[in-house]
Formats: structure tokens, C-alpha cells, sequence
């Protein structure tokens, strides 16, 4: 019973009220999700791989696996299904939420309406941690000031640390941890996989010390493998030579393997390799030896994973908690085809500006892997790892949308090892985790009426492998790819970019005797298709997945950060500003500031963005010069450098950058004097970098070849401010060629 306070005139008259001790945990488990990223249906050891993964292999030979569990064919979509047990649409996350445009199915951003399964659980007593990606908050909340709603915190968990958007670099990642951007720790062996590892491993046993009372949710998205694919050096090496006998090889092992398993049934098709594949016997000797140095890369990149995820097993195990503990691994989307046909060494240049040559390749191939590359498999190692299915992420065949999924849980399960086969989705799973620790959704909750929740449990697969499938109908679509599956049956369409939607060529498969969508039926059952094709509109009208949008650069271009009305504003010491937050570097832009010299230690970075493979940076050098590097890659790096050293006191700099959206000029000034300026034949957007802009450091890989990073300012700086001239009707070609006559 509760005892009511008695209250003296001092302590030793009264009683403090006492509440009795309560069983918090009341044998609720707790519950670990494990989500992977950009990992095909066939890269983990127990699916069918080469690939050694002996920790997801534990879990699955302790627990259960399915076969027939399917996600959205894009990240965001399917961490919203994840986080909320509704469908991507549903909740304003049809995109990823880069390229939301304000449309009701694509706000990008969980509205309040939607609860997440952090924010049930947390009412429930739960302890809640994410470690590792969010991607679900709108590119307008990225600023380090907020507002945080939609970041981690505002959405139900206790702590968080991570990062933000669709990638990482894992050697000097865009870090956060709680409501703050912060730098990556300052060390020579850093890697962003085994940082997150090291804080979930503290979460854990933090919460043995202080909190077993109660249970914990933890949800962990290391970002692996998603592009770029790093690795320490050991892993690197340990796959080395691994896959030189090519994509096609590799494939029909898998399959072999696959059927051994049990993972597909015997009758199982492999289908043709996609259109986009190269033939490995066609590819150029260079070509061959690049694609197989990067699959290596992807290879070590899981295992690495794989090996940091045991840690976390180990802590389980330490602190008791493994047996009480629901652990689900699953992949966020098919494997992806963002590499092209042959690969690249950095994939974010290459796509958006220059494609790489042998010679390029050749002499980055022993970069591959490392702090200075951003690689990216071929189209032919995506299809291998969805083996197999046909096409890829952002596809709504198999190939985009069946992920493997191990449930683990001693205490709950039997069947240790056994298969499932029932049809699943990933907005099925947090249905089934409020059915196993016995909550609800409330109709109300935090005063929102709560949209119902589209998942359905899949705690009867649990325990029984042969039970009907209790899902009765689910849709997919991105990019205008649209499929619908119904009691077994699969309609689905590979739309192409600019082509119209009403002419797509619809397909239709029995799943259930044909795995790999190999035998299109739609000719034999015309009826069924437009049956299907009209539940699909439906569902689509139901979920808000209108109006179709087959757009990708140009909804990245939509997406950016609008140009800001007033300056913006640096000082020292802030945190980073996020690449997605900032307004398009690539100019024209203004930055003004006031540094002062009363000492002799003159030196240091006055603001950067980036890093080694692409950014600028505006620094002092040790000799007391402005200076100023565009770098464009690792081998080409663009410099400029004052004509003299800062003056004793105050000096007033200007740097002045003009751009016709792809070259540029940059012009450089001290107490109004033109110090030096030059031509950058080629220039990069922010929003593709791979990390902030930080003002008196460069904390990540320098941006210039010229210092030790992170380079900290040593003299005073105050009034500086970067402006951003407003649009107006000149094109860019125009207001660069004036600016340039100008000058």
C-alpha cells in the first residue's frame, strides 16, 4: 500500500510518503532491432552466402527465419513502417525524406498521429535507445538548434547516437548524439560501426547497473552496408581474391546453397541477370579486377558488421539479458544498384559529375575500402546479393522488397532454427511486439486520435510453422515501380523514368510456386491482373501513396535547403551545420569575418565543409596567409593563397565564391584589397558532400592537403557571416558571365 505523507512542523513530526516497490518488468522481454542497410536477400551466411556472418547465423540456428518477410524498396519508407507499424504513405514517408515535397503520403516526417513504437513502449516503462541511422526527420529540422520533434528524442527514445541521413562516411561520419551534432572522436583506428557498438554495449551495461528493473527497447541501424563501403584494413584483407570468378558464379552458388538450406524451395528458377548487368565474361580485364576488389570491400563491410553486432550478443549474454530479450535483424531494402554497371571508386562524384576511366580505377584500387574512397559495387554484385530475385532497391520486385528476417527470443521460442514462410511485411512487426509485451495503441494518444495501425501481428508464425498467413493484402510502390500482393498472388510493374504510368506492362506471379517472379501468368489471367491493378488504386487512394512521381534528381534539387533570408551567422566553437541544412554551396555566396592577430601561434581553419574526397575550406596557413582550397576530389585540389601574410590587429576578409551551378570563380580580400582569386573548372553542390560545415575546425579528413586536421583557429574571429545572394530572373550562365566581367 501506499503510505500518504505526514506532514510535521520539522522532520522529526513527519512522514515521507512511501510508494511500494512495483515489478516493472512483470516478465516483459526486452527488444532489440537490428536493422541492416541496403543488404540483399542472400548476403547473410544462413540465406545462402559466402559471406561469413557467424553472429546472424547464431541467431538464426537459436531461432527462427522467414523467407517470405518483404520491406519497402527504400530506407526511409521502411524505417517509418518500422518505427510505427503503418505503411510508409500512411504516415507521410513514401520517399526517402531528402526528396519529400509536402504532399500528404510524403511530408517526410512521422506526424504526431502515429505513434511510435519508442513512444509506446517509453509509456510502457520501457528504457528506449537508438544507436545508429534515424533518416526520418524533414531537411528544415536539420539545423543544430532544431526544432527536434522529429529527431529521435521528440519521437519517444531516451537517448540516441548516430546520424541523420541515408549515408555515412565510417571514417569521419556527420555525428550525432542526443539533440547535438557532435565530432567524431579524434583517432587514428576510428571507425563509425565500432563507435556505435561501444555505445550500445555502454547503454546495456548501464542499464544492468541502474535499470534491470525494467525493460529496454534498442533499436540499432549501423548504416551497413549501405554505400560507401568501408572496412577496417584486417577485414579488407581477409576477403582478398575472394570473387574473381565473377557475378554469375557467385549467383548459381548461392542459389545451390540456398536450397540446401531450405531458404527457397528446390523448384526455385534463377532468373537472367538484369538487362543493366554487364556480361563478366565481356567486362575488360581492368573492369573485372575493379568489380571484384569492390565486392571484396561490401564483403568485409557485413562481416565487420556482423563482428560488431556479436559485441552486442556478448553484452546480452554478460548482463543476463540474452534469454529475455526479442532480437529481429532485418535489411531495410533489396541490395542496391547506385554503383552503375562497373562500379565506382567514388560514387558520389561519379554520378553527379564525372564517371570514372580505367585509368582512374587502376589507380585507386587499393584505395577501395578506406578513408580515401566512397566505392560502390556494380549493378552485377546488387543482383547477387538478391539472389534469386529479380531487380534491386528502389524496384518492387523481389529484388527491392523481400528482406531476410531473423527472429530470435529463448524464452518465447521452440522451434529453434525452423523456417516460416508466411507472407510478412516490415509494418507487421511492431503489431507483433505490442501483442508479445501485451500493450495497445490507445485511440488517443498524447491528445492525437491515432491512425489505425495497417501491420498486423506475427506472433502466430512464432510457434507455428505451418499456420495460414494472416495478412491479407499489401501494396508497395516507389519512383512509380507499383506491385500488390494478395492471397498469394503478386501484380506488379517495373515503371521507367518519363515513360506513362498508364502504359506500364503489368506482371503477375504465384508466389507461392514461383519464387523468384520467373513465370509471368498475366497473359493467362487477364481478369485477375485488372483485379489486382484496381485494388492497387485503392490501396494507393487509402494510403496516400498519390500522386505518382517517377522524379529523382529533381526532387533532390526540390528538396535542398531553401536559400535563407538573412545571413548566416558563424562563431567558434558551434556545432556542425548540417550539408542537408545548408542552402546550395556550390554559390554564388559571400563570407565576410573580422580576424584578429595578437600573438604569435597564427593558424587554423576559419570555416570547411567536407573532407579529402570533396569540399573547401578557408584557413590560415603557419605563416600567417589567408588561404582558401576547393577540393574536387582526392587528386585534384584547387588553391589560393594571399599575397601576404594578416596584418597586427584586426583584419577585415571577404571571400567571394560566383558560380554558373558547375564552375566558379573565387576571389579573396583583406581590409578591401583583391589579395587573390582564381578559376575552379568544376564545383560541387552540399548537399552531396559528405559532412557539414564546422567554423574554427575541420574535424573530419581535411578538406586541404595543406594541414593536419583538425586544424583549430588560433586567433580571434568575430562578424562573420556567409550570404546568399536571392534568386532572380538572370540564369546562372548570366550572373556568373557578369560577375566574372565584374571582377
Amino acid at each position: 500500500m501506499t503510505q500518504k505523507a505526514v506532514i510535521g512542523d520539522t522532520w522529526h513530526d513527519s512522514v515521507p510518503e512511501v510508494k511500494p516497490l512495483k515489478n516493472k518488468r512483470r516478465g516483459r522481454p526486452n527488444i532489440l532491432f537490428y536493422m541492416l542497410d541496403d543488404v540483399g536477400f542472400s548476403d547473410l551466411g544462413c540465406y545462402g552466402s559466402e559471406i561469413e556472418t557467424p553472429t546472424f547465423d547464431r541467431l538464426a540456428k537459436d531461432g527462427i527465419k522467414y523467407n517470405n518477410f518483404h520491406v519497402t524498396a527504400m530506407c526511409s519508407p521502411s524505417r517509418a513502417c518500422l518505427m510505427t507499424g503503418r505503411n510508409a504513405h500512411n504516415v507521410g514517408m513514401g520517399i526517402i525524406s531528402e526528396w519529400c515535397l509536402g504532399y500528404p503520403g510524403y511530408r517526410g516526417y512521422i506526424p504526431d498521429n502515429a505513434a511510435t513504437i519508442a513512444e509506446i513502449l517509453r509509456e510502457q516503462d520501457y528504457a528506449t535507445w537508438l544507436v545508429g541511422k534515424w533518416h526520418l526527420t524533414p531537411n528544415g529540422d536539420l539545423n543544430p538548434t532544431g526544432p527536434f520533434k522529429h529527431w529521435p528524442l521528440g519521437r519517444g527514445f531516451d537517448r540516441w547516437y548516430g546520424f541523420h541521413t541515408s549515408y555515412a562516411d565510417h571514417w569521419h561520419p556527420e555525428l550525432t548524439e542526443d539533440n547535438r551534432y557532435i565530432d567524431a572522436p579524434s583517432k587514428d583506428d576510428y571507425f563509425l560501426t565500432t563507435d556505435m557498438t561501444d555505445n550500445a554495449v555502454r547503454l546495456i551495461h548501464e542499464h544492468a547497473s541502474g535499470g534491470a528493473d525494467r525493460p529496454f527497447f534498442l533499436y540499432t541501424a549501423p548504416g551497413a552496408c549501405h554505400w560507401p563501403h568501408h572496412a577496417p584494413p584486417a577485414a579488407l584483407h581477409k576477403f582478398r581474391g575472394h570473387y574473381e570468378q565473377g557475378w554469375q558464379a557467385v549467383r548459381e552458388a548461392r542459389l545451390k546453397k540456398q536450397k540446401e538450406l531450405g531458404v527457397v524451395p528446390e523448384s526455385t528458377q534463377l532468373p537472367p541477370m538484369n538487362e543493366d548487368v554487364l556480361d563478366w565474361g565481356e567486362m575488360t580485364d581492368v573492369q573485372r579486377k575493379f568489380a571484384s576488389r569492390l565486392q571484396e570491400a561490401y564483403a568485409a563491410f557485413l562481416h565487420h558488421s556482423d563482428a560488431e553486432f556479436g559485441r552486442i550478443i556478448e553484452a546480452l549474454e554478460e548482463t543476463g539479458e540474452l534469454e529475455n530479450t526479442i532480437i529481429v535483424c532485418l535489411s531495410d531494402n533489396g541490395a542496391s544498384p547506385e554503383g552503375g554497371a562497373v562500379g565506382t571508386l567514388d560514387n558520389r562524384k561519379h554520378r553527379l559529375y564525372c564517371p570514372e576511366d580505367d585509368d582512374e580505377r587502376l589507380r585507386g584500387i587499393d584505395r577501395i575500402g578506406s578513408a580515401e574512397a566512397f566505392n560502390h559495387y556494380p549493378m552485377g554484385w546488387a543482383q547477387t546479393s538478391n539472389t534469386p530475385l529479380k531487380w534491386y532497391k528502389k524496384d518492387t520486385h523481389g529484388g527491392g522488397v523481400r528482406s531476410p528476417l531473423i527472429v530470435h527470443w529463448p524464452e518465447g521460442l521452440k522451434d529453434q532454427g525452423g523456417w516460416r514462410s508466411q507472407f510478412h511485411h516490415v509494418a507487421d512487426l511492431v503489431p507483433t511486439m505490442l501483442d508479445i509485451v501485451g500493450a495497445e495503441l490507445p485511440d488517443d494518444f498524447g491528445g492525437k486520435q491515432q491512425i489505425p495501425m495497417d501491420g498486423v501481428s506475427m506472433k502466430y508464425s512464432f510457434f507455428d510453422a505451418s499456420a495460414p498467413t494472416s495478412k491479407d493484402i499489401q501494396y508497395f510502390e516507389l519512383f512509380g515501380d507499383r506491385a500488390l500482393w494478395k492471397d498469394g498472388w503478386k501484380a506488379v510493374t517495373h515503371h521507367l523514368a518519363g515513360e506513362d504510368f498508364s502504359k506500364d506492362k503489368w506482371e503477375l506471379y504465384r508466389l507461392e510456386d514461383d519464387f523468384s517472379e520467373c513465370s509471368d501468368l498475366s497473359d493467362a489471367h487477364p481478369d485477375l491482373v485488372e483485379e489486382l491493378k484496381s485494388l492497387w488504386w485503392q490501396e494507393a487512394r487509402r494510403n496516400k501513396v498519390l500522386p505518382l512521381d517517377d522524379r529523382e534528381a529533381e526532387r533532390i534539387h526540390e528538396g535542398s535547403a531553401p536559400i535563407p533570408d538573412t545571413p548566416l551567422r558563424l562563431f567558434l566553437g558551434t556545432s556542425q551545420i548540417s550539408r542537408m541544412e545548408l542552402p546550395d554551396m556550390t554559390g554564388p555566396w559571400d563570407f565576410d569575418a573580422v580576424l584578429t592577430v595578437d600573438n604569435t601561434n597564427v593558424s587554423g581553419v576559419v570555416m570547411a565543409i567536407g573532407g579529402q574526397l570533396a569540399g573547401f575550406s578557408l584557413f590560415v596557413n603557419e605563416v600567417g596567409h589567408l588561404c582558401f582550397d576547393y577540393r574536387f576530389s582526392l587528386e585534384e585540389n584547387f588553391e589560393l593563397t594571399a599575397k601576404k601574410a594578416l596584418n597586427k590587429g584586426e583584419n577585415k576578409i571577404s571571400l567571394s565564391l560566383v558560380s554558373d551551378g558547375t564552375r566558379a570563380r573565387v576571389s579573396m580580400s583583406i581590409d578591401g584589397e583583391l589579395s587573390a582569386e582564381r578559376d575552379i573548372p568544376y564545383c560541387w553542390k552540399g548537399i552531396a558532400l559528405n559532412s557539414g560545415l564546422c567554423c574554427g575546425r575541420d574535424p573530419g579528413a581535411a578538406v586541404s592537403p595543406r594541414y593536419k586536421a583538425p586544424y583549430p583557429l588560433t586567433i580571434g574571429l568575430k562578424d562573420a557571416v556567409l550570404t546568399f545572394p536571392r534568386p532572380s530572373n538572370v540564369s546562372d550562365e548570366e550572373r556568373f558571365q557578369a560577375l566574372m566581367d565584374e571582377h
